[in-house]
């Protein structure tokens, strides 16, 4: 006896049958002329012991019926939007930056500068994601951000929220040159406050400084977890925020601090950088990630352009007479500068919880991005039942000279490339 197999084909523009029976995201095919074979209905027959013994044989007989092309990559890059200083994007940055884009009306803003999309569907995912650069001037730039990259597997409709670091503000003066810290670039899925939510994070760059002499490895955006420590291990460890080194030999006389405080730490996942007298420690990504704000460490000074302030994404302020001092923000913050040492500060730390990781330190200059590709495609279910349309289990066997595959896709027809 010779069995027939009839495929019913169910809201289906894309799909590669090897990924049909392996119930696996689709990637790479598409099935075309779908009206000329749903109209057919039968594609063709072979002997029902080759369907019970070998699926590789279906494989390759329908491939002989379907055209396979490959689908295109789609490219997401999320951005500053035009945003500068302490605060992120508003919701109208966002759509006049994006318009025109792959982005065009995907991103929302409910709090500030945190940006979310929404997963459009389940497949893998590269995430590439990049801290800003430090502030400072010509001459005394601040650390780079750092790269951090991984593929990730993501579920349709999950909500993730991005928080895309901009570069601290530089501090000029006749005698200064620096800046406020970079921010720190976060991608997050939900719940979005712990460990357990991080996809990616990219450390920012500590900000510059003048008397600066070399350009350490500490100034830059991290590429493991702990900020850079400008003095006694101060930099954020485990989420934390950067410390502050309380032992400057100058800044005391100038603004009444009662300590001899340096400039402020970045802030971390999950705490803010601590504050230093008249300026303040970057603000953790749990509390919404606003750049710490510079001072000039004079009483008199009270102008509020050109102070140092860190980069939205938690980079801390800059603390200054002739020497400004400041930390970057990242997966744990970098420490704050202080004089006649590390005046620059330590950059922030950074985190990858994905595959095939390239983590990098020391790779962006300005403010930070994420890239986000894609191969777009619906995930495909596929089922068998006999004449008497009772549902035959994967792997069984059976003696019905009819078996129907029924295709269900996830998606909308109008979601496929």
């Amino acid at each position: 006896m010779r069995s027939r197999l009839i495929l019913r084909t169910f809201l289906l523009l894309s799909a590669g049958i090897s990924s049909l029976f392996a119930q696996t995201p689709v990637r790479a095919y598409d099935i075309q002329n779908l009206e000329q074979q749903q109209k057919e209905e039968t594609l063709f027959e072979m002997p029902n012991d080759t369907l019970e013994k070998d699926r590789s044989s279906i494989l390759q007989k329908s491939s002989s019926s379907l055209t396979n092309s490959s689908m295109s990559t789609e490219t997401l890059t999320f951005t500053n939007a035009g945003a500068t200083g302490r605060n992120g994007p508003t919701q109208n940055q966002i759509n006049t930056a994006y318009s025109g884009t792959t982005l065009e009306s995907k991103v929302t803003i409910n709090t500030q500068g945190i940006q979310e999309w929404t997963v459009p569907a389940t497949t893998t995912y590269t995430i590439d994601a990049y801290g800003a650069n430090g502030g400072g001037g010509s001459g005394y730039l601040g650390g780079l951000g750092a790269r951090i990259k991984g593929d990730f597997d993501l579920t349709a409709g999950d909500v993730i929220k991005i928080v895309v670091g901009q570069t601290g503000l530089a501090v000029t003066s006749s005698t200064s040159s620096g800046g406020g810290g970079g921010g720190g670039t976060y991608v997050m899925k939900s719940t979005y406050n712990n460990d357990a939510s991080v996809l990616v994070i990219a450390g920012g760059g500590g900000g510059g400084a003048n008397y600066q002499t070399n350009q350490s490895s500490i100034y830059q955006g991290q590429s493991g977890t702990s900020g850079g420590s400008t003095k006694n291990s101060g930099g954020g460890t485990n989420g934390s925020g950067g410390g502050i080194v309380t032992d400057d030999c100058c800044l005391a006389a100038y603004d009444g601090a009662s300590s001899k405080e340096g400039a402020a730490g970045g802030g971390g996942l999950l705490t803010d950088g601590t504050d230093s007298h008249n300026d303040s420690g970057g603000h953790a990504f749990v509390n919404g990630s606003v750049g710490g704000k510079g001072n000039r460490v004079t009483n008199g000074y009270t102008d509020n352009t050109n102070r140092g302030h860190g980069g939205f994404g938690g980079g801390g302020g800059a603390r200054w007479d002739n020497v400004p001092r400041s930390g970057g923000g990242g997966y744990s913050g970098g420490q704050g500068g202080y004089a006649y040492g590390h005046t620059a500060g330590g950059g922030g730390g950074s985190k990858n919880t994905g595959s095939n990781q390239t983590n990098t330190s020391n790779a962006r200059s300005g403010h930070g991005q994420v890239i986000i590709t894609y191969i777009p495609g619906p995930s495909m279910t596929i089922t068998a039942a006999n004449s008497s349309g009772t549902a035959v289990a994967d792997g069984a066997t059976t003696n019905d000279a009819t078996l129907t595959l029924t295709f269900t896709s996830s998606e909308a027809t109008s979601n496929f490339a």
